[in-house]
């Protein structure tokens, strides 16, 4: 179990690169209570949704495309994808140098649970998929 500002403390730093390096902004956490917290992101074209469910240690990275500066339905795969089915599309085509280049980007973060260890492993293959996504203009509707 983890308390919701300690999540959102770790979740900004492991995340920050969103901000850094794509120019990303941090929209105001949700804590709710001491079971579920979420931390976004957003620019004109994505957001992304980091969620953690204390109850059960569910944790989800959700990036969602924007239409016109808004949402569609969460529902709706054109427009939203999670980061593991994105991993299955993404990793195939990224190299061990470039997996090397990326985690030494996140040598420097100190580790102290299973929990914090999950955080750090989604945000770096966050970080590496983006860098894709920008890189090959891939859209969402090719996700199904």
């Amino acid at each position: 179990m983890i308390q919701g500002d300690k999540y959102v403390q770790i979740v900004k730093e492991f995340y920050g690169f969103l901000e850094t390096e794509f120019g990303m902004k941090s929209l105001k956490a949700t804590i709710a209570g001491n079971y579920f917290y979420i931390v976004a992101y957003t620019d004109d074209k994505m957001k992304i949704s980091i969620y953690y469910e204390n109850i059960g240690s569910y944790f989800s990275v959700n990036i969602s495309l924007l239409e016109n500066g808004k949402l569609q339905d969460h529902d709706d795969k054109r427009f939203n994808i999670n980061l593991n089915k994105l991993n299955t599309l993404i990793f195939p085509l990224i190299t061990e140098n470039e997996i090397t280049l990326n985690n030494v980007q996140f040598e420097l973060f100190s580790i102290q649970n299973t929990i914090e260890k999950m955080f750090l492993k989604s945000a770096k293959e966050l970080r590496i998929c983006l860098g894709y996504l920008t890189a090959i203009n891939f859209k969402f509707m090719y996700w199904e």
